[in-house]
């Protein structure tokens, strides 16, 4: 199949219509659906349809009906009615028109089904045995040199000059290929074999390409295509992107739930914004780290800003510290809040998403976390590094009398909350693999054990 999307690439290229060079699949009669190269390429990418050389119209409804039923559990949504608008569909006419209208329409999709190619193609190349090379320094040379440099090569989707072929001493320029290829693959960035490039880089193509499926088939939590503002926060890369008509206009740094507590993938909207936010925590927060830090220390809540309230949250009564003989006790009729302010664990803002189960985007006074490549640290929410790159342009989009206001608040240091936009889209999802804009592919760890 991948043989017939080639040339139908090159059919088109001529200026040749794409529907003469997409001929039926078997001999079969005529009135059989004219399946487009590109729908069977993507039911096997996503492990939809065996790799074969021609699908009955039965084997590729099948799968198609399977791509409805994975779309409906990634969306999280009922398939009924879409299952029954597909049997519905008896001529090739109304069927193409659903299969384009269905495709995810993203460049990063694309090049990741590009990447699953590549890396099938991969499986063939030698590994290098890393024990023998991994301590070698700078001028010492070793036979498994030269593997490994064909690999790393390839795996960054780069030509070997020809001098460098058959080069088996560890020099500049493959010290230089291991750190482009550790920054792009958020490994740190030492121009050395450390562990986890090795694991990398020597994975085996198996494990690349069920990561690179995985990921494939997240994308299919997001509509075919983006319109207006979006907001993609993806897990395990450990970042923001904000979209304008599926175009990237900013990317963030962000710090995402730890393994026992992780972020949930889910689809929601972005709703309003709470500047200088009070913090509630929840009872776990509080019960295994708030309450054993005022045993060890009981000062040490009122120097964080916690207070402890009861009454209505529009006019409550506080309990004063030097008053409290059990926090245990003044917990059980009393809710512990921690003011605004520098100490605030939610920081200067709160970005608040609608039914997103109390998870949301904040900003945090702990900003030397972002240096860490390993950012699954939080209990759940998600921390957004430089916050104020956010909130301008969610300013902006706002009309002047939100804007104005949520800018006078930042800087009075008055808690508020304003409607700034409900339309922008929020999608949180788990995509290991990733297209770099250069054509390389990134496969971050599998911080929560999907694949």
């Amino acid at each position: 199949m991948r043989t017939a999307a080639l040339l139908l690439m090159l059919w088109v290229s001529l200026g040749l219509p794409a529907a003469l060079a997409n001929p039926p699949l078997s001999s079969a009669d005529d009135a059989r659906v004219s399946w487009p190269t590109s729908w069977v390429d993507l039911l096997q990418d996503l492990a939809l349809l065996a790799e074969q050389p021609h699908y009955s119209d039965a084997e590729l409804k099948h799968a198609s009906k399977a791509f409805i039923n994975l779309r409906g559990e990634m969306q999280r949504k009922s398939v009924t009615d879409e299952q029954t608008r597909f049997d519905a569909l008896q001529n090739s006419h109304q069927l193409e028109n659903w299969i384009r209208l269905n495709q995810p329409q993203y460049q990063a999709f694309r090049l990741l089904q590009h990447a699953l190619k590549s890396e099938q193609q991969l499986q063939s190349l030698p590994r290098p045995n890393t024990d023998l090379i991994r301590h070698l320094s700078l001028g010492q040379s070793h036979p498994e040199v030269v593997v490994l440099r064909r690999l790393l090569a390839a795996r960054l989707g780069e030509r070997l000059p020809a001098h460098l072929n058959n080069r088996a001493v560890w020099d500049p320029a493959l010290i230089e290929a291991l750190k482009r290829y550790q920054g792009h693959n958020g490994l740190n960035t030492t121009g050395t074999l450390t562990s986890a490039t090795i694991d990398s880089i020597i994975a085996s193509g198996e494990h690349r390409i069920k990561a690179i499926r995985y990921s494939l088939r997240q994308w299919l939590q997001l509509p075919p295509r983006l319109n207006g503002d979006s907001i993609i926060v993806n897990l395990p890369h450990f970042n923001l992107l904000v979209l304008q008509d599926n175009q990237v206009r900013l990317t963030l740094p962000v710090i995402v739930g730890n393994p026992n507590t992780p972020t949930p993938r889910f689809n929601s909207r972005f709703n309003s914004i709470t500047v200088n936010p009070s913090w509630t925590p929840p009872y776990s927060i509080i019960s295994s780290e708030l309450i054993p830090a005022y045993h060890r220390d009981s000062q040490s809540l009122k120097r964080q800003g916690f207070e402890l309230l009861s009454g209505p949250r529009s006019a409550p009564e506080k309990l004063p510290w030097s008053e409290v003989e059990s926090l245990e006790r003044a917990l059980a009729n009393h809710r512990l809040v921690q003011r605004p302010g520098s100490n605030n664990a939610l920081g200067k803002a709160r970005l608040n998403l609608v039914n997103s189960n109390a998870i949301y985007l904040h900003d945090t006074p702990n900003r030397k976390l972002f240096r860490q490549t390993n950012r699954a640290l939080s209990h759940g929410c998600i921390r957004v590094g430089n916050i104020d790159a956010l909130l301008t342009y969610l300013a902006d989009q706002a009309p002047r009398a939100s804007r104005d206001a949520v800018r006078a608040a930042l800087k009075s240091g008055d808690s508020l909350t304003r409607r700034i936009r409900s339309k922008t889209e929020v999608y949180i999802v788990y995509m290991p693999a990733w297209p770099n804009a250069d054509g390389t592919l990134s496969i971050a760890a599998d911080i929560y054990n999907k694949i």
